[in-house]
């Protein structure tokens, strides 16, 4: 009986031990791309506010220079996680296994700085100059913008930057790359008069500050890289509302004051960064997959990349990732919770047995009676200790199981409004600012599968005008907006015995599509009208939008998450909702477009029965 006890203890402090040891905090190495300054304020924040240890991990944020470029430090195993330039492009290229996990400068922060009085206002007056750039950081968008202007690169003298601003006030250099937020500030501040030339100006539009990490690191340890990057972009969602609170936070950090930094300067960078980082109109984090071709471009053309190189593997696929942890976890759950269950089987049983022997032998001693009796009330109060301690292990593992789901529902809860302006509440009303973030994906997924198994309510007389009403109604501030002209004909078929709840999802993802997809500088007009088909009442919805290339995208239309024009935001998940939700109850949804032209939905909603048992489906379908 010992020994089988003792097995089945053994392996349950080993599973005990494993589950607490994966929920200790997880250490990691962040590598910056230069000194300590309000560059990389988000991560301090993330770092002092304690987003980073709601996540489970432990930060540590190693400043960079000359000496210790980003991806090296990488490669060479100093760090996990590290912020480098749109350059990052050709290390990738060049078969460095790395992935790019997210932007913070939508807009490269690179300029080129020179002394008034020497004259240089445009890439034409760089020619024959001397100019100060690095490798790594600023020196491609400088033959970019040579390229772009029809300037012959060699004409321009490039030299290693010295980080040294008084090569520039010497005449050492005529011109120097330098940042908007930084050297320009530092320029000014000394009462010396400079030009600034900004790339962008000139259709140079690179990212700045890019988070990457390493290809087996985002592949393997995908839960570890989205928990860093999302406690990350929200620590730079504090930073930029409280400047002031991380400019004094900086200040105490390792060499700044030493480097004659004020808070002056940290709050003028911030307010540079704020136009680069754009964080009121695009969450801190995104990136595009059409800007990065556009970077690529440009740096074929450059030579720098070869004309095949394809950003196949580059991006890091959030979506893809969380579905494939998702299953993962599960597995990783249910195997768990399958040993505990036969750990428990196993003892209970071993326990029921040494029980009955020993009763048995108790029995069959008349003359040992007291004891007898003795030994049972000890066995009897070690059995009740041996449950209570199963209990307490059951509850212990069921909470190391729940918690990491428990943490990432409730991360949502944890942004704090009070601090906001009264501008910035109405703006927190309207839009869910964090679309993109694990929340949101498990909202998009509880949507889904809730559409998938049962979201379709009962059945009941729906008058279309009057559900249209209701939409429009729920959404008259955008029409109002947009200027949009509506008109609707339900004259040929007025009324279905329908789901309220799906119509009313479905007209409203069309309505806000039709909205948000109109041509330019024009007011979106949209037609609605019904006929009846047989068993099926017929929905028209027609709009003069931008349309969707149809040979091109044709095939996936009504898939998830796709996005078929990057420049309006969006998450690709409306049409498939709509998809589901008509053909779950008998009908179907056609579509024909053209690019420029418009799009025409032509939905076939079943009539339904009021009180009509649908068929039991499975969750998953």
């Amino acid at each position: 009986m010992n020994r089988n006890n003792n097995k089945v203890l053994l392996l349950s402090l080993a599973l005990f031990c494993w589950l607490v040891s994966s929920a200790q905090p997880k250490p990691v190495t962040l590598q910056l791309k230069w000194w300590h300054q309000f560059q990389f304020a988000g991560y301090y924040a993330a770092d002092i506010k304690g987003f980073y240890e709601r996540e489970g991990i432990r930060v540590t944020i190693k400043p960079g220079d000359k000496y210790h470029p980003p991806v090296k430090e990488l490669m060479d195993g100093h760090a996990d996680f590290a912020v480098t330039g749109s350059d990052l492009i050709v290390d990738f290229s060049n078969g460095k296994p790395i992935k790019v996990l997210g932007v913070i400068f939508q807009h490269s922060p690179y300029v080129i700085l020179s002394l008034k009085k020497n004259n240089i206002v445009s890439p034409s007056d760089l020619l024959g100059k001397k100019i100060m750039g690095s490798t790594d950081q600023g020196w491609v968008q400088i033959k970019a913008l040579a390229l772009n202007e029809g300037i012959p690169p060699d004409s321009i003298h490039v030299q290693d930057h010295s980080w040294n601003n008084d090569d520039l006030i010497s005449g050492k250099v005529d011109a120097m790359t330098g940042y908007s937020s930084v050297e320009a500030y530092q320029l000014q501040e000394r009462g010396i008069e400079i030009n600034t030339m900004s790339p962008t100006n000139y259709g140079i539009d690179f990212y700045g500050d890019v988070l990457f990490t390493l290809k087996k690191t985002a592949d393997k340890k995908s839960d570890l890289t989205e928990r860093f990057m999302r406690a990350s972009f929200k620590g730079w969602n504090y930073a930029m509302q409280h400047p002031s609170e991380m400019a004094d936070y900086i200040l105490t950090m390792p060499g700044v004051k030493e480097r004659h930094v004020t808070k002056e300067a940290l709050l003028f960078e911030a307010k540079e960064m704020e136009k680069l980082i754009l964080p009121q109109l695009i969450e801190v984090g995104h990136m595009n997959l059409g800007r990065w071709n556009h970077i690529l471009d440009f740096y074929k053309r450059l030579h720098l990349i070869p004309p095949q190189q394809s950003l196949d593997g580059f991006i890091y696929d959030v979506e893809k990732n969380s579905f494939d942890r998702y299953l993962r976890n599960s597995l990783y759950v249910l195997a768990a919770l399958l040993v505990i269950l036969l750990l428990l089987f196993a003892y209970g049983i071993s326990l029921k047995r040494a029980v009955k022997n020993r009763t048995v032998e108790l029995e069959n001693e008349i003359q040992q009676r007291k004891k007898n009796e003795q030994e049972l009330e000890t066995l009897s109060r070690e059995l009740q200790s041996k449950n209570n301690e199963l209990q307490q292990f059951a509850y212990l593992t069921s909470h190391n199981l729940r918690a990491p789901v428990t943490n990432l529902i409730s991360l949502a809860k944890f942004f704090d409004k009070n601090n906001l302006t009264e501008k910035n509440h109405v703006y927190f009303s309207k839009i869910d600012f964090c679309i993109t973030n694990l929340d949101q994906i498990l909202k998009d997924l509880n949507d889904i599968l809730f559409v998938r198994k049962d979201g379709k309510g009962p059945m009941q007389l729906l008058v279309f005008e009057e559900e249209l009403a209701n939409v429009k109604s729920s959404i008259s501030e955008q029409i109002a907006t947009s200027g949009a002209m509506i008109y609707d004909d339900f004259s040929l078929a007025p009324a279905i015995y329908y789901s309220q709840k799906t119509l009313h999802s479905i007209l409203l993802n069309l309505l806000t599509n039709a909205i948000k997809y109109a041509q330019p500088d024009l007011p979106p007009r949209i037609s609605i009208s019904s006929h009846e088909e047989n068993d099926f009442i017929i929905i028209k919805f027609s709009d003069e939008g931008v349309g969707i290339d149809l040979e091109k995208h044709g095939n996936r239309i009504f898939n998830l998450y796709q996005r078929f024009h990057e420049e309006i935001e969006g998450k690709g998940l409306g049409l498939y909702l709509i998809k589901t939700q008509v053909e779950k109850l008998g009908g179907k949804i056609l579509i024909d477009s053209a690019v420029n032209k418009g799009t025409t939905f032509t939905l076939h909603l079943k009539k339904q029965i009021p009180d009509e048992k649908q068929p039991n489906e499975d969750l998953i379908g």
